[in-house]
């Protein structure tokens, strides 16, 4: 079965967030607040990702047309609202 996680991108990780950042965004926020025991995350539109200590990744997904709505709203500087999203290991069988 792939891993799945749901993600919740607060009010909180909105407010924390940088326009046009793929480490900074508030999904990668959301990401990192909720999966602590992993390095780092990096959002665009094209993927998520989510590394380990040793920057090697262990967890892509294609954001839901949900994140991408959003991502594209945030970094055009519109206003956005917290919401929440899956996204599935595409690296797993």
């Amino acid at each position: 079965m792939k891993q799945k996680f749901r993600i919740h991108v607060t009010q909180a990780d909105i407010d924390k967030g940088c326009e046009g950042s793929s480490r900074s965004c508030p999904i990668a926020h959301a990401i990192n607040r909720q999966l602590p025991n992993y390095y780092r995350s990096n959002v665009s539109m094209d993927g998520i990702t989510i590394l380990n200590e040793d920057c090697k990744t262990i967890f892509s997904a294609k954001p839901p047309f949900k994140a991408r709505d959003f991502i594209d709203s945030f970094d055009e500087s519109a206003p956005v609202e917290p919401f929440i999203f899956t996204i599935t290991n595409s690296l797993q069988k």
